[in-house]
């Protein structure tokens, strides 16, 4: 019987003598170490711009703090005509959108104001307001008894006889923002509740308004 000689194939994976093709190992692949390390280098390049990125949209969002938001709504009105008073129980709701600013109110001064006139005033105690936060604050004015001119007063009884009386309330802030390096920006904010409306029943001697009406931040 014949014997078969030995054959000598070359394939990609390998040179050997073999009796059978299938001796032939699977083709090895093999990364170099400067592919794994350009690749290392591109990852962390886009680790560190991505984090500076970051960093920077969030210094600049606590160095352009945005002003609170009032609203306010008169919880309870007393008028006397006889010799005119008036006295306002008002709940002032406040808040604070910033995500990275707390606020501080240096000085808040509240104002009643019926037809374009001031006629009655108090201040805030100071207080810190915290980010992301809603606060109510209530408050009382009053105007002492006399210091309502007769026009005034004429007016709020027509009104009550009518069936409401419309005020306005403007408030005052001196404020400052504190970011995460505690520096503090100071600013001067006027704001401007309109018609607040106080609905008055015939033989009713307190009434509250119908709803809390959101303030207008005005430019100064």
């Amino acid at each position: 019987m014949a014997v078969q000689p030995n054959l000598l194939i070359r394939t990609s994976c390998s040179s050997a003598r073999i009796h059978d093709p299938k001796h032939c190992s699977r083709p090895r692949t093999s990364i170099s170490n400067g592919s794994l390390r350009n690749t290392f280098l591109y990852l962390g390049l886009v680790v560190v711009l991505s984090s500076i990125l970051v960093i920077f949209i969030v210094f600049c969002m606590a160095s352009s703090p945005c002003n609170p938001s009032f609203s306010v709504a008169i919880a309870c009105f007393n008028f006397s005509g006889s010799r005119p008073s008036a006295r306002w129980d008002l709940n002032i709701v406040a808040g604070n959108p910033n995500r990275y600013n707390g606020i501080d109110y240096r000085q808040v001064g509240v104002y009643m104001v019926y037809h374009g006139e001031v006629q009655a005033k108090t201040n805030l105690l100071p207080f810190y307001h915290q980010k992301l936060n809603t606060t109510t604050i209530s408050t009382h004015l009053a105007m002492e008894p006399g210091y309502a001119t007769e026009p005034v007063a004429g007016l709020v009884v027509a009104d009550q006889s009518a069936g409401e009386v419309e005020f306005d309330v403007w408030i005052s802030a001196v404020v400052q923002f504190k970011t995460f390096r505690d520096v503090q920006r100071r600013r001067f904010l006027w704001f401007q509740c309109n018609s607040i409306r106080v609905y008055w029943q015939e033989g009713a001697g307190k009434r509250s308004s119908s709803r809390p009406i959101k303030c207008d931040n005005e430019p100064l």
